[in-house]
C-alpha cells in the first residue's frame, strides 16, 4: 500500500534567554525555518511482519524570509508576552533541504487476532543542508485492541510514522493502550546549532562541548 502527502511548516528556533541583545556562544542562534514538503510512504511486510517506508523531502528558506521574526513577535504581543530581543542575530538567508527516510517495524507476539502488547523499532536518516543526522529508536505499547498503525508522530519525528490501518484490519474500532519510546540522534551538522553552511553566521558553541 502507497500513500502521497504534502506539509506546510514553519519552525522557530531561539536561545532560552529572550531579553538578551547579543548572540548567546552557550545556547542555540535565532532561527526560523519555513517549508513545504513531499512524503511518500510504503507499508508492506517482512516475512509475516508488517513494515512501513517513509522518504519525504522538505525545502524552505532558512532566516528572516522565513518570517519566524515576525510570527513569535505578534504571537507573544498578542498573549501579552515580553517581546524577544535578538532578533537581529538570526541566522541568515539561505534555501533549505532536506531529505530524509525511515523505515519501522511492527512487531508482536500474536500474529494473528487482537494484540495486547507491541514494539514499534525505527532508524532513519536525514542529508542535508537542514540536517544531516542518523537516527534508531523503539516505541513499545501495551493495552486492549491495539491498533494496526506505527505508533505516534512527535514533534521532533524525522518522518510521519502513522502509516494508517491496514487494509486487510478486520477487528474492533476502539481499544486503550499506554506506550513509551526512546531514540537516539547522532547529528552531524544541524543550521540551528552550526549555522549557516554557506554563509557567515551566528553559531552556537554547544557542539563544542
Amino acid at each position: 500500500m502507497t500513500k502521497f502527502g504534502y506539509q506546510l511548516g514553519q519552525s522557530i528556533f531561539t536561545p532560552a534567554d529572550l531579553n538578551a541583545t547579543q548572540p548567546l556562544k552557550n545556547d542555540r542562534p535565532y532561527a526560523g525555518w519555513l517549508y513545504t514538503g513531499l512524503i511518500l510512504q510504503r507499508r508492506g511486510t517482512l516475512g509475516e511482519r508488517p513494515v512501513l517506508e517513509s522518504f519525504q523531502l522538505d525545502v524552505g528558506i532558512i532566516g528572516p524570509d522565513s518570517l519566524a521574526e515576525d510570527a513569535q513577535k505578534r504571537v507573544h504581543e498578542f498573549r501579552g508576552l515580553d517581546t524577544p530581543k535578538g532578533w537581529r542575530n538570526q541566522l541568515r538567508d539561505e534555501p533549505g533541504l532536506a531529505l530524509k527516510y525511515q523505515r519501522s517495524w511492527l512487531l508482536s507476539p500474536a500474529r494473528q487476532g487482537p494484540r495486547y502488547l507491541d514494539l514499534i523499532p525505527q532508524a532513519g536518516l536525514s542529508v542535508g543542508n537542514v540536517e544531516t543526522s542518523l537516527r534508531g529508536g523503539v516505541t513499545a505499547r501495551a493495552g486492549w485492541n491495539l491498533p494496526d498503525d506505527f505508533g505516534l508522530t512527535t514533534i521532533s519525528s524525522l518522518t510521519p510514522t502513522q502509516g494508517g490501518r491496514s487494509p486487510n484490519h478486520a477487528g474492533p474500532r476502539w481499544g486503550a493502550y499506554v506506550f513509551t519510546g526512546a531514540e537516539a540522534w547522532a547529528v552531524l551538522y544541524t543550521a540551528f546549532l552550526d549555522g549557516n553552511l554557506f554563509r557567515h553566521s551566528e553559531r552556537s558553541e554547544m557542539r563544542c562541548h
